[in-house]
C-alpha cells in the first residue's frame, strides 16, 4: 500500500510539474513544502524561494497575499473547500486566477495541509466582458427604441378622448413590438387599426413604423375614405417601400 501511494505522489508530481496551473501546499503553519515551476512565470521568483519561507514570509503584491492568507485561514478554520477568483499581478501582465484551497487531513481528521490549486482565467474573463459590453450597448439601444416608438404611436389617452368606453392592451413579446395600434380621427370619422407585422422585435418595429406612416399618408395625403381602398394602399404601400417588387 505504501509502495502503492508512493508511485501515485510521483505520478501526480509529474503532473503538477509540468503543470499551466499554479500548484502549491502549505502546511498547518502556512509553510510552503511544494510549489510548482510556473511560479516563476507568475512572480519571476524560483521554487526554492518559497520553500523556506510561510505565507506570511514571502514578498510578493499585498493584493495576491492577502487572499493567500485569508483563505489559508478560512480553510483552518472551516475544514472545507474554497473556491474565489482573484487579480494577479504577474511578471507577465495583470491576470485573473480560479483560486481553489482544498484541506488536507491526516488520520484524526485534522488539517495538516491546504492544497492551493489557481487556474487562469484572464482570457475566458475579457472575452465574458466583451459580451456584457455588447449585451449591455444592444440593450440600451433596443430600449431606446423602444421610447422613440412609444413616442409615435397613438397614446391611450388619445383614444379614449374619443372613445371613452374603449381599451387598448398593447404587450410586446420582446421590448419593441411588430404588433402596433393606429388611430386617426378625420372628417367626423373614426379610424382604427389593429395591425400584426410580419416579425417581431426589432425588425418587426421597424415594420411597424413604415405601416404606421403609409397608414397616415393614406388618410391625410391621399384622401382615402373607405376601408377596402385604405387597406389596398397600404398593401401596395409596404410592397413599394420594401421593393417586394424587385426581390
Amino acid at each position: 500500500r505504501a509502495e502503492k501511494e508512493q508511485r501515485m505522489r510521483s505520478q501526480m508530481q509529474a503532473l503538477s510539474e509540468n503543470s499551466p496551473d499554479l500548484i502549491m501546499r502549505v502546511n498547518s503553519e502556512g509553510r510552503f513544502f511544494y510549489i510548482n515551476p510556473i511560479i516563476k512565470d507568475l512572480t519571476g521568483r524560483k521554487q526554492d524561494y518559497f520553500l523556506s519561507k510561510t505565507l506570511f514570509d514571502v514578498k510578493l503584491p499585498p493584493e495576491v497575499l492577502n487572499i493567500w492568507q485569508s483563505v489559508f485561514r478560512r480553510v483552518i478554520q472551516s475544514k472545507s473547500k474554497i473556491e474565489l477568483e482573484m487579480d494577479f499581478s504577474s511578471a507577465a501582465g495583470e491576470r485573473i486566477m480560479q483560486l481553489n484551497a482544498i484541506p488536507e487531513f491526516n488520520d484524526n481528521r485534522e488539517v495538516e495541509s491546504v492544497l492551493f490549486v489557481a487556474h487562469d482565467i484572464t482570457e475566458g474573463k475579457q472575452i465574458e466582458r466583451e459580451i456584457r459590453s455588447n449585451n449591455l450597448k444592444i440593450t440600451e439601444s433596443i430600449n431606446y427604441a423602444k421610447r422613440i416608438q412609444s413616442a409615435i404611436l397613438p397614446s391611450y389617452e388619445q383614444i379614449r378622448k374619443a372613445l371613452p368606453d374603449s381599451f387598448l392592451f398593447y404587450k410586446p413579446k420582446d421590448v419593441v413590438s411588430g404588433d402596433f395600434p393606429w388611430f386617426i380621427e378625420k372628417d367626423g370619422a373614426i379610424y382604427v387599426a389593429a395591425v400584426d407585422c410580419t416579425g417581431h422585435g426589432v425588425p418587426g418595429a421597424l415594420i411597424s413604423l413604415i405601416g404606421y406612416f403609409i397608414l397616415n399618408d393614406i388618410l391625410n395625403t391621399q384622401g382615402l375614405s373607405d376601408v377596402g381602398q385604405i387597406l389596398d394602399s397600404l398593401h401596395s404601400g409596404v410592397t413599394k417601400t420594401l421593393r417586394q417588387d424587385d426581390n
